[in-house]
Formats: structure tokens, C-alpha cells, sequence
């Protein structure tokens, strides 16, 4: 079964019709690993590996070649220069324009134009179908197109003085777009950097004290364990048979490690223990820092969030509480214990086998600087305020990513149904 593009009408000198009409299908191979006498000579061979880092639209090579005994050992084929590359599988969509003679592994579905379309159209056009060709493919370990479905894919073809106008508008709002992701791209490592040398400063005691030395602590800060200012809280074990996914009578909701985001709580995906599990302790306390202490990934380990209202809620195993002392702010821990030094310390910290673990020992030994109770207000009026703006400026940075990218499909949306160059066609008629 083919797939109906959404344009109703082409232009006159437009039309539709099916890859293969145009190209010739050729599929990739790979040569056993194990002979050595396969790599290693003239015959460049690319994998989708190779596109995942190389972002140019030509590609020349990859990081292996075969031997004319590799080549002739598989059924992998060479094809020409401007042959397009479309991978197949694992993932579905990468393109690139073939800059010399090469051949590719069995990831790839290649195109290889027969005059009557341009190679850099092509290109464009592949991206613009990339969606429609993934919802055709099959597969149980992964999602595949194979040759047949892939040659289905219909395009819409102009004459070539047109395919070759298109092209050139496309890339030079393309070249201008690019420009925007990277100035956004820029302004996220931007905003991470002042992060941390923001935190830094706060715990540092430079924040607040400007002209502090190198090393020293300002007066009346005092550098403390965790155990000495907080008390650990670890989670409620339960048995999975006595949690249910719904809110019933007897039972409360328990927040787990997934459930914690950066410097927040998400409240919708709960499970429910019954409360007969849950000591009192194990209520969750406006104030408490609550941290993700064990999880199959180590870069969730020691994420954490604050506390505010909550309602009765506990907490599964794979977390733990830190509920501070009087002498400690709780929003003042909050950011601690968010500080990279803190947290990358923490997430190489955890070990496991098949569960990365955070121990007891390890957090409640943890050393903090501890300022007077006005002073750590102080620095938690500024870290909010400050960080606060970095928000602002990555909502803003996500938004204008998100306007860029939804130009950009519009763009090739209306490039491939003719309408971007409906005023070349009058003008050129």
C-alpha cells in the first residue's frame, strides 16, 4: 500500500508519482566482521552510525571501508555520486547525498536519480517525508522500510529548473534558520554556565561577600555534614501486589525517583500503598527535600525537589528525605543539594549492579557550608531572582526553537506543493 501525500492539487507542470519511477532502489550489506581481510581498502562503506555525527549534507565516506574481497563477499553495491541515502532502520531518516562512489551497510535504502530529478531536491524531499515513510514501516526489534516500501513513497516532481529554484530558496532560509538554532544553542550553554557559577558563588560565600579571599569562609559561616543539619528519611518498602494505580480508601500516594524532575514534583503519575505501610515519619512534609537515591540510571540519582504543599504523600524506597534542622533553610538545602559539585558527586557516587545506590553514609557524610539563618535568606532571595531570569530566558530560547522548527516544516511543506514558487512559475511561465 502506498501513501497519499495531503496536497490536493499540483500545479500544471507538476506531478505526482512513485521514487521508484525516478530511482533505482538499491539496498546496503555488511561483510563478516571477523575477516579481517574484508576492511580496509578502497571501496568507502557507510552506516547510519556514520550520519548520526556527520551533519553535511554530502557525504564522501565512513568510518570503514571494504577490500575487494569484503565487497565481493556481500551483496552491498556501489552507487554513484548525488546517489541519495535514506537510512532504513535504527533510525529511520537520516539523509545524505552520496559526494563520491560508495556503498552502505543493510541500514540504508538508497535513491539513485535517472536525470529526471535533481539529487539536492530529492534530499530535501526525503526530509519532508521522513514521517510518512517511518508510519510504513514494520518490524518486532525495530521499525524497518523496506525496499519496496521505500520505492512506494510518493513524491511530487517539477521540472527541473524548478526542483533546482526550490532547492536554492530552501537553503538560504535553511543557512538563516541554522543561524537561529545555533544562537539558541549558544544561549542553553550559556544559561548552564551561569548556573553553576552562580551556585558556586552562593556556596562559596562570594555571592554575598564580594571581596572574599580565595579559600576562606566569611565570618560566621561554618562548614557542616548533613547529619549534623538534616535528618535522612529513607522510603517505604512495600510489596508491588499492595500497590494499586488509582485512589482508593486506606491507601495514599507514594512519589517515586520517576516522579522527580529538576527542582519539582510531578503529581500525576502516582502509585497508591496502603497507609498501613507508611510510618508517620514518612509523610511527606512541606519543607522536605525529597531524593531520587537508587535508579537503573546514575544521572537520575540525586536529582531532588522541595517540598511545598502536598497533601498526605509518602514516599517509595528508591528516594530518600532530607528534612533540615532549625538552623538550616529548607529552600537554602533545596539548592545545595542542587549544585553540580553536589550532585555530580552523588550521581558518581551510586553503584549497583543493576540499580545505581546512593547509601546512607555517603549522603549523610556529605560536607555543606552552613552561612547564618539572614544570610542564607539572603543568597536564596538572590539565587531565586537570578535563576530565575535564566528561566526566563530559556522558556524564551525553547519558544523561539519551536517557532523555527515549525517554519521550517512549513517550509517544506509548501516547497513540495508548489506554492513556494508560484511566483517564479508566473514570472517564468
Amino acid at each position: 500500500m502506498t501513501e497519499a501525500l495531503s496536497v490536493s492539487a499540483l500545479p500544471q507542470s507538476w506531478f505526482r508519482s512513485q521514487l521508484r519511477e525516478f530511482c533505482r532502489i538499491v539496498s546496503g550489506a555488511t561483510p563478516k566482521t571477523s575477516v579481517s581481510e574484508f576492511w580496509g581498502g578502497p571501496f568507502p562503506w557507510v552506516t547510519p552510525n556514520d550520519l548520526s555525527t556527520h551533519k553535511a549534507k554530502v557525504v564522501v565516506s565512513g568510518a570503514r571501508s571494504l577490500t575487494q574481497a569484503g565487497y565481493d563477499s556481500c551483496s552491498t553495491r556501489l552507487v554513484p555520486a548525488g546517489s541519495v541515502l535514506f537510512t532504513s532502520r535504527a533510525p529511520i531518516g537520516y539523509v545524505a547525498i552520496a559526494g563520491q562512489s560508495l556503498c552502505t551497510n543493510q541500514g540504508f535504502k538508497t535513491a539513485v536519480p535517472d536525470g529526471r530529478i535533481d539529487s539536492e531536491y530529492l534530499y530535501w524531499h526525503l526530509q519532508e517525508r521522513t514521517n510518512s515513510i517511518r508510519e510504513r514501516a514494520s518490524g518486532t526489534t525495530f521499525l524497518e522500510i523496506s525496499a519496496k516500501g521505500f520505492g512506494d513513497t510518493e513524491i511530487n516532481v517539477p521540472p527541473l529548473a524548478e526542483q533546482r529554484v526550490i532547492v536554492d530558496v530552501l537553503e538560504g532560509q535553511f543557512t538563516l534558520l541554522d543561524a537561529v538554532f545555533e544562537s539558541v544553542r549558544r544561549s542553553r550553554v550559556e544559561a548552564v554556565r551561569l548556573r553553576r557559577a552562580l551556585l558556586r558563588d552562593a556556596f562559596s560565600g562570594v555571592l554575598t561577600n564580594p571581596h572574599l579571599g580565595p579559600g576562606e569562609l566569611p565570618a560566621g559561616w561554618s562548614r557542616r555534614q548533613l547529619v549534623a543539619v538534616s535528618e535522612l528519611i529513607r522510603g517505604v518498602t512495600y510489596k508491588k501486589s499492595q500497590a494499586v494505580d488509582h485512589p482508593a480508601d486506606g491507601f495514599v500516594p507514594l512519589v517515586r525517583a520517576t516522579n522527580i524532575e529538576v527542582d519539582h514534583l510531578l503529581l500525576n503519575e502516582f502509585v497508591y500503598v496502603p497507609a498501613s505501610v507508611v510510618r508517620e515519619d514518612q509523610y511527606l512534609r512541606s519543607g522536605d527535600i525529597v531524593l531520587a537515591v537508587s535508579s537503573g540510571s546514575s544521572s537520575v540519582v540525586g536529582k531532588s525537589a522541595m517540598v511545598r504543599e502536598i497533601g498526605a504523600t509518602t514516599f517509595g524506597a528508591f528516594c530518600g528525605v532530607l528534612r533540615p534542622s532549625a538552623e538550616l533553610l529548607a529552600d537554602f538545602l533545596r539548592f545545595v543539594v542542587q549544585s553540580p559539585g553536589i550532585r555530580e558527586m552523588w550521581s558518581e557516587a551510586a553503584r549497583g549492579t543493576n540499580i545505581n545506590n546512593l547509601k546512607r553514609d555517603q549522603i549523610i557524610s556529605t560536607e555543606i557550608v552552613i552561612p547564618p539563618l539572614a544570610e542564607q535568606h539572603e543568597i536564596v532571595e538572590l539565587l531565586e531572582r537570578e535563576l530565575g531570569l535564566l528561566d526566563l530566558a530559556l522558556k524564551a530560547a525553547d519558544r523561539i526553537e519551536m517557532e523555527a522548527k515549525s517554519f521550517r516544516r512549513s517550509l517544506l511543506h509548501s516547497a513540495f506543493n508548489g506554492e513556494l514558487t508560484r511566483e517564479w512559475r508566473e514570472s517564468n511561465g
